[in-house]
């Protein structure tokens, strides 16, 4: 969406246009536009704050038409004129839509039911759907409560010596696992990351719906009392198929903090 607030005269036959741009789920930034102006000709260029390019030609029937080109991939884009209320409730639909959306497996029914004991062997494997005492979330719905206040603590549980994971996440190692010192030392690490609150908004995930760590740990989580416990069972393969924001994974080290 492109909101015009100021239009000022560059050079003759070039415009520049003061204005806020952003797509209807995201929070808008300041942008200048260049409006071109040849003949009876009228060309519109405008730089994203992500470095896209729009370059759209004026039509007769007054709306622009032209590409929005993307990490060198060029798309058709057409601009329309439309009033404040048509913009608030297309956002409204959008974000209906984009709610509704899942990625890989991550809502898949595996047909296996939820058990209150963390699993003990074959931790790469189908999952329930639903985690006791916690709230199972999708995509979309992780992404939404990033922007809630507080913001969730998101653990990753995998294993192995590295991986690509959730930006802003804790690499919680060995979390998962169904004995052993680790369960203790999440005990000790969750008291760090919620400073001792037991309603701190917590979520746990791992690789995809077919990985238990996750559940085992979220699981361990409702156990030591916390009461505001989310599973996101897509985990990293879900995230990195919505084409999210991910990091190198570092396990978490409290006392380096």
């Amino acid at each position: 969406m492109l909101r015009i607030m100021e239009v000022t005269q560059d050079t003759e036959g070039s415009y520049m246009l003061s204005a806020s741009y952003s797509w209807s789920d995201g929070k808008p930034s300041f942008v200048r536009i260049e409006i071109i102006q040849s003949g009876q000709e009228r060309r519109l260029v405008l730089t994203t704050p992500g470095a896209n390019l729009i370059s759209v030609r004026q039509s007769q029937g007054g709306d622009f038409t032209g590409t929005y080109t993307e990490r060198g991939v060029e798309k058709s884009v057409k601009l329309n004129k439309v009033s404040e209320e048509q913009v608030q409730q297309h956002v409204k639909e959008l974000r209906v839509k984009l709610a509704a959306r899942v990625f890989a497996d991550e809502d898949k029914d595996w047909g296996v039911p939820p058990r209150k004991q963390p699993r003990a062997d074959r931790y790469h494997a189908p999952t329930p759907k639903d985690l006791p005492g916690a709230r199972t979330i999708r995509t979309m719905e992780l992404r939404a409560m990033q922007s809630q206040t507080p913001a969730p603590i998101l653990i990753d549980v995998l294993g192995g010596d590295g991986h690509r994971t959730i930006r802003g996440s804790h690499w919680l190692k060995g979390a998962g696992l169904a004995a052993g010192p680790e369960v203790e030392r999440l005990r000790l690490d969750l008291e760090r990351l919620t400073a001792g609150r037991k309603a701190a908004p917590l979520v746990f995930f791992c690789l995809s719906s077919e990985c238990w760590l996750s559940y085992n740990a979220g699981l361990r989580a409702v156990d030591l009392g916390y009461t505001n416990v989310n599973w996101f069972r897509g985990g990293t393969v879900a995230w990195q198929s919505a084409d999210f924001e991910m990091m190198e994974a570092a396990p978490y080290r409290p006392e380096a903090r």
